[in-house]
């Protein structure tokens, strides 16, 4: 490289020490990779007090049917119209069970049982109910990463 001088002539801080070596950044193993996947495709598990439990699948293991029907799913959940008056009971009662529906069309595509899931999360409060599907859902989303897309190789 013409016009530039030796190693020596540069700053010392551009040197490595005499013995120092330079550690690779991209060192993995193939067993920590496999970990990694396993919990990436891993279905999500909710166990119920009399020991019985149902799956949610990863929505990496979903079809593309499935899928992008589930990710319409949350998409209208996440579109619905807050409450006006919130005072009001049966307004706020309303909303809370088209909450649950929205949220029940999502739980048909990814559980293994979604009647048995359905039937645990009942409550004869509707915002007791409504809250027992956001939360099982939002931990759904929070383990599959819903929504984040896999960097792509540059």
């Amino acid at each position: 490289m013409a016009g530039l001088g030796p190693l020596s002539s540069a700053p010392s801080y551009c040197k490595p020490a005499a013995n120092e070596r330079f550690a690779m950044s991209n060192v993995f193993t193939i067993d920590s990779m496999h970990e990694e996947l396993r919990r990436k495709y891993a279905p999500l598990i909710i166990e119920f007090s009399d020991g019985s439990s149902v799956e949610l699948k990863a929505l990496l293991k979903l079809g593309k049917k499935k899928r992008d029907a589930v990710i319409d799913a949350i998409t209208e959940l996440n579109e619905l119209e807050d409450v006006d008056d919130e005072d009001d009971d049966s307004q706020v009662s309303g909303y809370a069970e088209l909450v649950c529906e929205t949220i029940e069309k999502a739980f048909k595509l990814i559980c293994t049982d979604p009647d048995v899931l359905v039937a645990n999360l009942d409550d004869e409060d509707p915002h007791i109910k409504a809250s027992l599907y956001t939360s099982v859902l939002n931990r759904w989303i929070g383990e599959t990463q819903v929504g984040e897309a896999e960097s792509s190789p540059s």
